[in-house]
């Protein structure tokens, strides 16, 4: 009953999927739950090629990239060079998080797997790019010189809220990318031949 496009090791339920950690096989019944989505097989190739996507389709990625490429020279090097590599982690944290959600209880649709996954790179990102921004002190100068303002409270207000624009231009378009490319609809994932699987 194991196949290449999920996890091989353990025991599957009917819906071919394999429960974490200790975790029950969920009823099989029609009436207990919509079939989930499947993985795409080999699934490790199809995650890290969708991570590798996600990451170079990032608009704030192939911006600070080209901008880097163009004048490396700055005054806040470590900051400007981590930028592409917050983008790349909050990817990665995504994809792990929505596998083990999807080993343990499977996602229904791809527009379910989509929002986790966008939320959980966003909030990801931004927290990165705000410590990192703090670390090097260049986000609280941002902030002041956005906001015309030195207090601190509106300082570090304005220095969340770029945070928060960081990570929602990231990964606006990971989740729906993600489920697209790791994942297919149990209709499909049941008509393809054993083969193919």
């Amino acid at each position: 009953m194991q196949s290449s496009d999920k996890p091989s090791t353990g025991t599957m339920d009917a819906n071919g999927r394999r429960p974490w950690l200790g975790a029950s096989a969920p009823d099989s019944s029609p009436a207990a739950a919509p079939p989930s989505l499947r993985w795409r097989g080999p699934w490790r190739t199809w995650l890290l090629l969708s991570w590798a996507i996600c990451t170079l389709a990032s608009p704030t990625f192939a911006f600070v990239v080209v901008l880097l490429c163009i004048d490396a020279r700055s005054d806040n090097p470590y900051f400007w060079w981590s930028l592409p590599l917050i983008v790349a982690a909050g990817n990665a944290v995504a994809i792990l998080r929505t596998h083990y959600r999807h080993g343990r209880r499977g996602y229904a649709d791809r527009a379910a797997l989509a929002r986790q996954h966008a939320a959980t790179a966003q909030a990801t990102a931004g927290a990165l790019f705000l410590a990192a921004g703090a670390a090097s002190g260049l986000l609280p100068e941002l902030a002041a010189m956005l906001l015309g303002t030195r207090d601190a409270g509106p300082a570090a207000l304005g220095g969340i809220a770029l945070a928060m624009g960081f990570g929602v231009a990231s990964h606006v378009h990971a989740g729906a990318l993600h489920a697209w490319l790791a994942f297919r609809e149990p209709a499909a994932a049941m008509a393809a031949p054993a083969s193919a699987r």
